[in-house]
């Protein structure tokens, strides 16, 4: 299918505002984890450095939590800049109703919300991989192999030569709920990723229950 003129402009104009709403976004997650980090760096003594390398390494999977809350700026915002130049009047002049536009920016938003999963998740679980890994190197209790924060409940596995990082978003006691298993090589390249429901574990072993396997 074709895009017409005003597709194109809709879409470029609608990624503009997705981008700069996210960085501004990325800057203020960057900006909170390092008043985080600095409390690992003092506790460890290591180099002043690592405080903005793992806030960087750590900003994609929180940023990624936040994608719905961009997507709503991101949308009032493009609207407003339309309102401010009277570009919605001009639109429906030409026989562009507000259901349309409202049509192409739901199948963008569709294609940017696969993209982020898709891809995105890999890349932001691979760098909290290595964020967990950085961390447990200066811990001799291989306390960040699980770590707890606002976005739930992070665990580290290595079996052999695969990586297994396991995030839920909400647990309580033997139960874990919105599971996503990532699976990788010892190069962190992705070999699959199972999405739940919820899980029981139950004598070291973990019971889950519909899942998704990509």
């Amino acid at each position: 299918m074709n895009l017409k003129k005003y597709q194109i402009y809709l879409f470029i104009l609608f990624l503009k505002n997705f981008f700069l709403v996210s960085l501004s976004f990325f800057c203020i997650v960057i900006i909170i984890n390092i008043f985080e980090e600095i409390r690992f760096t003092e506790k460890y003594n290591t180099e002043i450095y690592y405080t903005i390398y793992l806030s960087l390494l750590n900003a994609p999977t929180l940023m990624f939590e936040i994608f719905p809350f961009i997507f709503l700026i991101t949308v009032k915002s493009f609207y407003l800049k339309l309102k401010d130049k009277n570009e919605i009047e001009i639109f429906h002049s030409n026989g562009i109703n507000n259901f349309k536009i409202l049509y192409f920016l739901i199948l963008v938003s569709l294609l940017i919300g696969v993209f982020l999963l898709v891809f995105y998740y890999s890349f932001s679980s691979k760098l909290q991989s290595k964020y967990l890994d950085i961390k447990n190197s200066f811990s001799n209790t291989n306390e960040y192999l699980a770590v707890v924060n606002d976005d739930g409940l992070w665990i580290k596995e290595e079996i052999e030569d695969n990586i297994y990082v396991i995030h839920a978003e909400k647990f309580d006691k033997n139960k874990l709920k919105s599971i996503t298993i990532t699976e990788t090589d010892k190069y962190f390249k992705n070999k699959s990723t199972i999405i739940a429901d919820r899980a029981n574990i139950a004598s070291k072993k973990l019971a889950i229950k519909k899942c998704f396997v990509n």
